[in-house]
């Protein structure tokens, strides 16, 4: 997910058809699980991204 406007504009529109969503939290990026990955000898696809 993106956080441009129309992006949350769409999560928002989405969201509003859950009869039985009560609220939302959106967490910020965070790279903790990247020694799991690295455990594993995958590639970490979020390799990058700033946090």
């Amino acid at each position: 997910m993106t956080d441009t406007p129309e992006a949350l504009e769409l999560l928002v529109e989405y969201c509003a058809k859950l009869k039985h969503l009560e609220k939302v939290e959106l967490l910020k990026y965070h790279e903790l699980g990247l020694s799991k990955w690295e455990a594993l000898g995958e590639a970490y696809p979020m390799h990058g991204v700033a946090e």
